[in-house]
């Protein structure tokens, strides 16, 4: 995607020949290119369920108790039927962007609670998606943007 200008002229020509679109065209481009980077985070977070990520604590032998009794897997956190996974979601409209669950029980797993358990568990341990995917993989969600304008505006890859 990189190009080298050897002089401003350069550089002026190259501007001069790529096209100029309306303000509805480039925001379509922007929603396009947002809709590929959102489709890229919501699977790097998705990803995350059911496996241990850096940082997080075991499964309390209570909880591996239960998730068998339950009939699930004992040591797969964050994913028990799929719910959990299942209601992460991407919108885009327009030139917004957001990923993210509806779920409430979402923002306990992400940031961890203090209450004490029905069984006297000390409450759930910080389990981020978000954050970890953030961190894992914004940059690359913002080179994937960049790439995917200027594809669609200028036709560059």
């Amino acid at each position: 995607m990189a190009r080298d200008f050897n002089n401003f002229n350069d550089f002026n020509r190259f501007l001069k020949s790529k096209p100029i679109f309306s303000v509805t065209r480039e925001e379509e481009i922007i929603e396009e290119s947002l809709t590929t980077c959102a489709v890229f985070i919501e699977e790097r977070v998705k990803e995350k369920f059911g496996h241990y990520q850096t940082g997080w604590e075991e499964l309390s032998p209570a909880t591996k108790q239960d998730r068998v009794r339950q009939g699930y897997t004992p040591n797969n956190p964050l994913l028990r039927d799929g719910t959990l996974r299942d209601s992460v979601e991407m919108n885009v409209k327009g030139t917004s962007a957001s990923i993210g669950s509806n779920n409430p029980i979402m923002i306990w797993q992400e940031k961890g609670t203090t209450r004490t358990g029905w069984h006297g568990a000390k409450g759930i341990p910080p389990r981020p998606v978000f954050l970890l995917t953030h961190q894992e993989d914004g940059k690359e969600a913002v080179e994937l943007f960049v790439r995917s304008y200027f594809k669609l505006a200028w036709g560059i890859k």
